[in-house]
């Protein structure tokens, strides 16, 4: 995450007309404010942009019975899509055509379940008893993510949204806990940007690259800088 501020006009009129939505999910105990440079620089060139402090996963909200719903995540963003679309005070500037989602990290693991990409709990499973030691493996551990038939039914249901009609998906996290399948039949754009090194301890053959070739490659645009 980046903490960078943004300077804004306290209490402004909005532009004229209706601008696309650009709704922006943190990572793994980020929150809306560290999106601000990112928010900034969206509203600039012409995007209204909603940020949100996800419930369990954020800097100031870690409650471990919130932190285990991480089905609500994706929840979360179809929530704040709906408000803005129905409230008077917000719809007015919005078109409802042009909908888009980023987030970095878990906000990508968030971005890639609206697309579409379900959560297997076997295969994730497996893969942990090959891999001892990876990250999203031991997180996703201690977060009790999955860990009650009832809560492995809500992480592997359909959490897409079809109003979101492209995804940036900036440094992901968890690429592994989706099935192949699901992610092969994403159509949605998704740009895909990989962090220009492996850090924080993310490798990023089973991350960005592998969901990279997961995707349809008409489906993906890719960019890891160097």
């Amino acid at each position: 995450e980046v903490w960078v501020g943004t300077l804004v006009v306290k209490d402004a009129e909005p532009a004229a007309g209706r601008f696309p939505l650009v709704v922006l999910s943190h990572g793994m105990v980020g929150n809306a404010h560290n999106q601000a440079w990112l928010a900034g620089a969206l509203a600039q060139q012409g995007y209204v942009v909603a940020a949100i402090s996800h419930p369990g996963t954020s800097t100031w909200s870690r409650e471990p019975d919130e932190t285990r719903q991480l089905w609500e995540r994706p929840r979360d963003v179809s929530r704040v899509i709906e408000y803005v679309l129905t409230s008077p005070a917000l719809a007015e500037p919005v078109r409802p055509a042009g909908i888009f989602m980023a987030g970095p990290s878990l906000g990508g693991f968030t971005a890639v379940a609206l697309a579409g990409g379900r959560y297997d709990a076997a295969s994730l499973q497996s893969f942990c008893d090959e891999t001892p030691g990876e990250l999203a493996c031991g997180i996703l551990d201690d977060w009790n993510i999955a860990k009650t038939p009832a809560d492995r039914l809500k992480m592997e249901a359909d959490l897409s949204d079809s109003r979101i009609k492209a995804f940036a998906v900036l440094d992901l996290g968890g690429t592994q806990t989706f099935s192949l399948e699901s992610l092969g039949q994403i159509k949605t754009p998704m740009l895909v940007i990989a962090a220009p090194r492996d850090i924080a301890g993310l490798n990023l053959d089973i991350e960005s690259r592998a969901l990279r070739a997961a995707l349809p490659e008409k489906s993906v645009t890719y960019m890891e800088p160097e």
